[in-house]
């Protein structure tokens, strides 16, 4: 039988291949990057004092705390200077350099753009966000960088390392942290009543946001309606089956294939599906249940 003191280290602080937290920090770096090119073009649109979102707007819709002066400065430039040092931070974080200093100024960058223009942030904005607060208090591995990764992936695969070995708190917490986007954004529909009714797909794929609107749509109803009931029950059960190590690869096969698809019939939310399959990486190591 195991002592509350052994189920707790048992969780949070058994030992797990230092590279996991490694390729987690590689793939949301990554993301950040593809993030930062993302904002460039629309730098002095949605963060400039003279674009969409007037500074008092911004501080009307965010009541409270403000980073100070952070894309809050009345010149044309200073967007650009804040994206492009959100991009930098991201490099040496995915090459393990000044790696939790990178990731303070990433996690800075981040927040500001949310306090900046609240009407344009987006789902991927607040998830790289939260991942970014919790990585600043998880090991990063910032010795292992892409190239010895590369190299070791024959020579060692994970989990067969007898040093560096890390406490897996961090992919626990960022695990949680994935279950929760899905069940919250199941939960969030409730009383929705075109989620209640089975329309909400039909509807999706004729507005602006399919990539092929068209009459097609009203032909396949009953299909669409049921797609709309197995779509929650497919984030129901996604994080689940990442959870248990023997359902795990059901569980990203089923999520890299449900999030391509969404991509796959969508406009502009490509970078959406990156940033929910980087979260997976967390599952491939640390987990509850590992040997």
């Amino acid at each position: 039988m195991i002592d509350e003191e052994e189920g707790f280290s048992g969780i949070w602080l058994k030992p797990v291949d230092a590279r996991r937290y490694a390729w987690t920090r590689l793939a949301f770096a990554a993301v950040i990057v593809c993030q930062m090119v993302h904002l460039w073009p629309y730098r002095e649109g949605l963060f400039g004092n003279g674009g969409l979102f007037p500074e008092e707007v911004a501080r009307a819709y965010n009541p409270g705390f403000h980073l100070p002066g952070i894309l809050m400065a009345d010149v044309s430039w200073w967007p650009g200077l804040i994206i492009a040092a959100g991009f930098v931070a991201a490099l040496l974080l995915f090459w393990g350099k000044w790696a939790r200093a990178s990731l303070v100024v990433v996690f800075l960058v981040m927040l500001a753009g949310i306090q900046r223009a609240p009407l344009a942030t987006t789902g991927w904005d607040f998830i790289l966000t939260n991942f970014s607060i919790i990585l600043i208090f998880s090991p990063l591995a910032p010795e292992w960088t892409p190239t010895r990764l590369w190299i070791s992936r024959k020579t060692a695969p994970l989990g067969r390392l007898e040093t560096g070995m890390l406490p897996r708190y961090g992919l626990v917490l960022l695990q949680i942290q994935v279950a929760i986007i899905y069940w919250l954004t199941v939960l969030g529909r409730g009383g929705d009543k075109f989620w209640g009714n089975g329309e909400f797909l039909s509807y999706y794929l004729l507005s602006h946001h399919s990539r092929f609107a068209g009459p097609w749509v009203l032909e396949w109803g009953g299909v669409l309606s049921a797609a709309t009931f197995l779509t929650s029950m497919v984030e129901i059960a996604i994080p689940i089956l990442l959870w248990i190590k023997a359902t795990r690869w059901i569980g990203l096969a089923t999520g890299v294939i449900f999030h391509l698809g969404i991509a796959a019939v969508s406009l502009n939310i490509g970078l959406f599906s990156i940033t929910i399959l980087m979260t997976y990486v967390s599952f491939l190591g640390g987990l509850p249940d590992d040997d």
